[in-house]
């Protein structure tokens, strides 16, 4: 878990109190101090993979200080091994997330998640999938924009992201976690995007098709599967997962007669 939260004996006395000395103090610059850092034995800012962060502008001893404090007052603990701070309970951090004004959670989420992508490898961000895309996916309603809401990641970067969400929670049988990734990555396409993005739509449509499926939400199976083979232009062998889905999902709601057609009309294609 690349959080690495260490699950302590605490009470909500502590997380209580957590909240009313911290909002007592004057709160130090979030931009200034960064969101997913901590420090290592070695003075190095640090995130919780041990990969360095770019800390231009962040004030060393304002973050020393801060870390020692809280370690003093039994809310962080520092690992001996690599000096990496994690929060002494999943409450304490649970009361440190509370005190960023609602208003400003998603955006926070969002750089964590950012900053998330940025440093971990490949075989990592995959293990950490679920996480990077839940903070990732909390997007401001309200904002009117990427640029307006501060969003590193474009849309077809999250889209892809989701798509290995969905992918990911599938093969863990997580079949509706997977339908709301398919969703929300189907969410964030320009409507050009069978164009522009041919192999990703076509990826996450077939995905969410096939978690729709699964739990069995026919009408949104079918607008998926529509959408795929509605595209004239796209071979035939492109289309062989929806069309599977399509076929499984008309004989497990007995509409044997529809799936005959679909597999018979399939092999004509195919000149079989």
């Amino acid at each position: 878990d690349r959080l690495r939260l260490v699950w302590r004996k605490s009470s909500p006395a502590r997380s209580n109190k957590f909240r009313e000395h911290t909002e007592k103090q004057q709160p130090p610059d979030q931009d200034k101090l960064g969101n997913n850092c901590s420090k290592g034995s070695d003075g190095e800012l640090q995130n919780s993979d041990g990969t360095s962060v770019n800390n231009d502008g962040c004030d060393d001893d304002l973050l020393a200080t801060g870390l020692e404090v809280l370690e003093r007052d039994g809310y962080l603990v520092r690992h001996p091994r690599d000096g990496k701070y994690t929060w002494a309970h999943n409450k304490i951090h649970e009361a440190a997330v509370s005190l960023t004004p609602e208003v400003e959670q998603s955006a926070f989420y969002r750089k964590v998640g950012e900053i998330l992508v940025s440093q971990l490898a490949h075989n990592d961000l995959d293990s950490a999938i679920f996480v990077v895309c839940n903070l990732l996916n909390c997007m401001d309603a309200n904002a009117e924009s990427e640029a307006e809401a501060g969003v590193a990641i474009n849309a077809i970067r999250l889209a892809e992201l989701n798509y290995q969400a969905s992918q990911r929670a599938i093969s863990l049988s997580a079949f509706e976690s997977a339908a709301e990734y398919a969703a929300k990555g189907i969410s964030l396409f320009p409507e050009n995007v069978c164009t522009n993005h041919y192999t990703l739509a076509l990826q996450l449509y077939s995905v969410g098709a096939r978690a729709e499926g699964l739990v069995g939400n026919v009408d949104t199976v079918k607008a998926y599967c529509h959408e795929v083979l509605s595209q004239e232009i796209s071979p035939t062998e492109d289309k062989l997962d929806v069309y599977n889905t399509l076929i499984d999902n008309s004989a497990n709601t007995g509409n044997f007669q529809e799936a005959e057609v679909l597999l018979l009309g399939l092999l004509r294609k195919f000149k079989c």
